[in-house]
């Protein structure tokens, strides 16, 4: 491994601790023996994953643990675009809630549009799936 790529985290596992890498063009030679059972899965890892963070579409975590890909995640960020009319009724009901609960409230849902992360690809190697990783 690159000496100057650090760890995004460490955990702790069963099989002892493990770190979390965002993906990075030095992880290629671990990516082509990653088996999760999912073709899709597989292939991404294998062979988009690294293309796709460069060019920003999503971003991907690595679990390396004793030297090898265990796991990784992909998210993306995304924005959820409301139906005309539907803010209003979300306000309605918030504001309903609210008052069944007798809580004080004053508030604006100005937004059209809801920030969120997609989860996008997961995948756990076979040889770490049932040992307590997911």
């Amino acid at each position: 491994m690159s000496t100057n790529i650090q760890p995004f985290d460490t955990i702790s596992t069963p099989l002892g601790n493990c770190y979390v890498y965002t993906i990075h063009s030095s992880f290629i030679n671990r990516l082509g023996s990653f088996d999760c059972g999912e073709k899709e899965q597989n292939e991404f890892i294998r062979r988009l994953a690294v293309g796709h963070y460069i060019a920003g579409i999503n971003h991907t975590f690595l679990l390396i643990c004793d030297n090898d890909l265990a796991g990784f995640v992909s998210f993306s960020s995304y924005s959820y675009a409301f139906a005309e009319g539907f803010i209003g009724k979300i306000r309605e009901a918030m504001k309903e809630e609210f008052n069944r609960r007798g809580l004080p409230h004053e508030f604006n849902i100005s937004f059209k549009k809801l920030p969120v992360i997609l989860l996008g690809q997961l995948g756990i190697d076979k040889r770490y799936q049932g040992v307590g990783l997911s």
